[in-house]
């Protein structure tokens, strides 16, 4: 399982392979204290054009699964 830690945050790094190679990005997120969890739907996530990537590779589409997982954690705390 692909996992990196981010402050005090657990990203999982899921990827979904779409064709051609274009990738659906569905990073779940975890928090130490488990009310303060944010994990994404993968249904929501296929609604949202955002989230879906082209990349050349599944680690590349992984790698950036993460920097979203960031991006999400950032806008939650602000």
């Amino acid at each position: 399982m692909n996992q990196i830690s981010y402050g005090n945050y657990r990203i999982t790094a899921m990827v979904k392979n779409i064709g051609h190679n274009r990738w659906m990005l569905e990073p779940k997120i975890y928090h130490k204290d488990l009310k303060d969890t944010i994990f994404h739907n993968a249904g929501d996530l296929e609604q949202v054009p955002e989230n879906q990537v082209i990349a050349k590779s599944e680690e590349e589409a992984i790698s950036q699964c993460f920097e979203l997982g960031k991006l999400v954690i950032d806008a939650d705390l602000h």
